[in-house]
C-alpha cells in the first residue's frame, strides 16, 4: 500500500515537473511557437473553404493560396484602416479637448493657484489626465500595428504549407500512431473530431461575432459617436476572446464617448450603456444559446486556458486558448490514461 502510494506520489511529482517544463518551453520558444500554432490552427479553420474549391476542380495548392491571399488582403486592410483611424483620432483631439473644457467651464473647480482648471493646457494633461499621454501616442502604436502586419506574412506562409501538406501529414501520423499503440485508426479519429470542433466552433464564433460588430457599430452610428465602424471592427476581433472579450472591445468605446459628449452627461451616459449591452446580451443570452453543449468546456476550463495562454503567449494566446483546450479535451478523451482530464474539462 505504501509502496503505491509512492509511486503516485512520484508519478504526480514527474507530471508537475514536466508541466513546469513544457509551460516554460512554450514561454521562451513564444516566437517559434505562436506563428506556427496561428498557422496550424487557421489551416484546420480554412479547411471547408479548400475543399470547397477542389470541388471546383481548383488544384488544392491553388486553392489554398486563394484562402489565403483572401485572408491576408483582409489583415492588411483591417490594419490599414486602424492606422488611418488613429491618425484622425489625433487630428480630432482638440475637438474632444474643447468639449472636456467646456464642461469643466461650468465647474467650481480651481487648482492650488486659484486659476481655472484650462484643457488646453499641457501641465493638465500631463498631472490631471495621464490618459492623454496615451492617446497622443495611438497613431504610433497603431503605425507599428501596420508594421506587425508584415509579419503576418510568416503565418500565412505556414498556412499555405499546411494546407497543401496536409494528406502527407494525415498519413505520417497514422504510421505514428499505429506503430506507437497499435491503433492506426486513433490518429484519424483525434484529427477528424480536433477538425469538426474547430470549424464548429469557428463558424459559430464567426458569426456571433459579426453580430457583436455590427450592433456595436450600429448603436454608436446612431448616437452619433465617431468612428464607430472602428469601434464596430474591434468587438467583432476581441469576441473570439473567451469571456473578456467583449467587456474589453467596449472600453475604447465608452472612453472617446466621454470625450465627445463631455458637455452633454445625458447623451455620454445614454451612448455607453447602449453599447455596453451589445456584448452583455451576446456574451450571455444569445451565445450560450448557440452553442449549447457543442463546445463541451466548462467555465472555469475556458476560463483557466485563457489565463494560462495569455500569460505563456499574450493576446495570441487569449485568441487561442479555447481552440487549443478542446483540442486537449479530444486527445485526452481518445487516450485511456488521460480519459479523466477529459471528465474534469467537460461542461
Amino acid at each position: 500500500m505504501r509502496e503505491e502510494h509512492l509511486l503516485r506520489l512520484i508519478a504526480g511529482m514527474l507530471g508537475a515537473i514536466t508541466a513546469v517544463l513544457l509551460a516554460s518551453t512554450l514561454a521562451v520558444g513564444k516566437d517559434v511557437f505562436i506563428p506556427f500554432a496561428l498557422a496550424l490552427f487557421g489551416a484546420f479553420a480554412a479547411e471547408p473553404l479548400v475543399l470547397q474549391l477542389k470541388r471546383l476542380y481548383i488544384p488544392r495548392w491553388i486553392a489554398a493560396l486563394v484562402v489565403v491571399g483572401v485572408l491576408y488582403l483582409g489583415v492588411q486592410m483591417a490594419f490599414s484602416m486602424v492606422a488611418s483611424t488613429a491618425d484622425e483620432f489625433e487630428e480630432r483631439l482638440p475637438a474632444y479637448a474643447t468639449s472636456v473644457q467646456q464642461l469643466i467651464d461650468g465647474l467650481p473647480l480651481h487648482v492650488n493657484s486659484g486659476r481655472l482648471i484650462r484643457v488646453d493646457d499641457a501641465e493638465f494633461w500631463q498631472e490631471m489626465l495621464p490618459i492623454k499621454a496615451l492617446m497622443g501616442n495611438v497613431g504610433s502604436a497603431a503605425r507599428a500595428l501596420t508594421s506587425f502586419a508584415a509579419n503576418i506574412v510568416l503565418v500565412m506562409l505556414l498556412m499555405v504549407a499546411l494546407i497543401i501538406g496536409r494528406r502527407r501529414v494525415d498519413e505520417r501520423l497514422d504510421q505514428a500512431a499505429s506503430e506507437a499503440t497499435g491503433d492506426a485508426d486513433r490518429s484519424a479519429r483525434i484529427l477528424a473530431a480536433i477538425d469538426s470542433g474547430i470549424q464548429h466552433y469557428m463558424l459559430l464564433k464567426s458569426l456571433l461575432s459579426l453580430g457583436v460588430g455590427f450592433s456595436m457599430w450600429l448603436v454608436l452610428s446612431a448616437f452619433g459617436v465617431d468612428f464607430a465602424i472602428l469601434w464596430g471592427f474591434l468587438g467583432f476581433i476581441l469576441n473570439f476572446i473567451p469571456t473578456v472579450g467583449p467587456i474589453l472591445a467596449t472600453v475604447p468605446a465608452v472612453l472617446l464617448i466621454g470625450l465627445q459628449f463631455a458637455d452633454s452627461t445625458g447623451m455620454a451616459v445614454s451612448a455607453a450603456l447602449s453599447v455596453s449591452v451589445v456584448p452583455f446580451v451576446f456574451g450571455n443570452i444569445i451565445e450560450p444559446k448557440v452553442f449549447g453543449d457543442s463546445l463541451n468546456l466548462n467555465f472555469f476550463a475556458v476560463l483557466f486556458a485563457l489565463v494560462l495562454w495569455s500569460f505563456l503567449w499574450g493576446i495570441p494566446g487569449a485568441f487561442l486558448s479555447v481552440p487549443i483546450m478542446m483540442a486537449v479535451s479530444v486527445v485526452c478523451r481518445e487516450v485511456g490514461p488521460l480519459r479523466p482530464i477529459h471528465d474534469l474539462l467537460r461542461s
